[in-house]
């Protein structure tokens, strides 16, 4: 973890010491377009599942809020009529059969984090597989309409219909360079090629894109791990808890719980840790996780541990454009896979 904090600090603070790693740059810099004209040209196989893909992801590495605006998007959906089914690859999990279809007893251990926070906050079917494409066309199979690909905007083997990118507000593309030398996973040119950009802050990062727009992570309520029940959020008022945190960008949890009005002891994991007992402090201190840390943490059966139950607040500039696109699926006949 202290490794991983210098690298991203190195990124989103541009210090000097990380373009030793140029020639890395380099080289990945000349991968990455070479990649896709090879898709483009054939050479690389990418094909469709005959049913209506959106993908949900980012350029840069670490959190952006992608989550919980892929179960708003899901909620949306099933609102709408469609039967969307979600593919995961389900990082930090411990599968080695795919497909693998998540189920209610399925626990983070086995599929990963999100996977299971995806579907405790929507019933959706949700499939984990390296093969994204193998996957959308299982949910097919099940019976799904459509599928949201939770990340994904770089593996091109799935051909897609709708592309949203999600970015940091605060912390934008940091040096703006690629990997190792930056957080981009590809370059910012790319941004053109997607449907809608949603800026996760209320600084639009990129107002030059014909659509885009900003979206909120809102704080609802805390929920006690072991009993379930609910406390508002003036419970955090002036309190002096413990906060664990292991995702994507762990300060922005912290800096959520500030605003609140709580002092917390904070303690950051890498993104999708796996919580081990000695990670837990044993005083007696409230603790107070993130909703995707609590799947992970649930199994220890935790006294006085919270989590703090929060939604992406989508702007209605992006559910128009994606309703849209949903009205022009729903009478086009769909893609043949190739």
């Amino acid at each position: 973890m202290k490794l991983e904090q210098q690298i991203t600090d190195a990124w989103y603070k541009k210090r000097r010491w990380i373009y030793l790693l140029s020639p890395l740059e380099l080289l990945y810099k000349g991968l990455v377009p070479l990649r896709k004209a090879l898709y483009k040209k054939g050479l690389f196989k990418s094909a469709h599942p005959g049913i209506p893909v959106i993908v949900v992801g980012n350029i840069t590495v670490g959190g952006t809020g992608k989550t919980p605006v892929v179960v708003e998007i899901v909620k949306h959906l099933k609102k709408q009529g469609w039967n969307p089914g979600v593919v995961s690859r389900g990082y930090g999990g411990s599968v080695k059969q795919y497909p693998f279809l998540v189920e209610a007893q399925t626990t983070a251990k086995i599929c990963g984090d999100e996977p299971v926070l995806i579907y405790r906050n929507t019933q959706a079917k949700i499939v984990i597989d390296k093969n994204r494409l193998r996957a959308a066309e299982y949910l097919k199979n099940l019976g799904c309409d459509i599928i949201v690909t939770d990340d994904g905007l770089q593996h091109l083997a799935l051909s897609r219909d709708y592309e949203i990118l999600v970015i940091d507000g605060k912390r934008g593309f940091g040096n703006q360079h690629l990997l190792p030398v930056g957080p981009l996973r590809e370059s910012i040119d790319g941004i053109e090629h997607c449907d809608f950009v949603l800026t996760n802050g209320d600084n639009n990062i990129c107002p030059q894109h014909r659509a885009s727009d900003c979206f909120s992570i809102t704080p609802q309520y805390l929920v006690d791990l072991d009993s379930l029940e609910k406390f508002p959020l003036s419970w955090l008022k002036d309190k002096e808890h413990h906060a664990l945190a292991g995702i994507g960008n762990p300060d922005r949890f912290f800096s959520l719980l500030r605003e609140l009005g709580s002092k917390p002891i904070c303690h950051s994991f890498a993104d999708h840790h796996d919580y081990k007992m000695n990670d837990i402090p044993n005083d007696k201190k409230s603790l107070v996780v993130t909703e995707k840390d609590a799947v992970k943490l649930e199994k220890f059966k935790l006294l006085d541990c919270l989590y703090l139950k929060v939604t992406a607040d989508l702007p209605q500039s992006f559910y128009k454009n994606l309703n849209d696109f949903l009205n022009q699926a729903s009478t086009k006949q769909p893609k043949v896979a190739s």
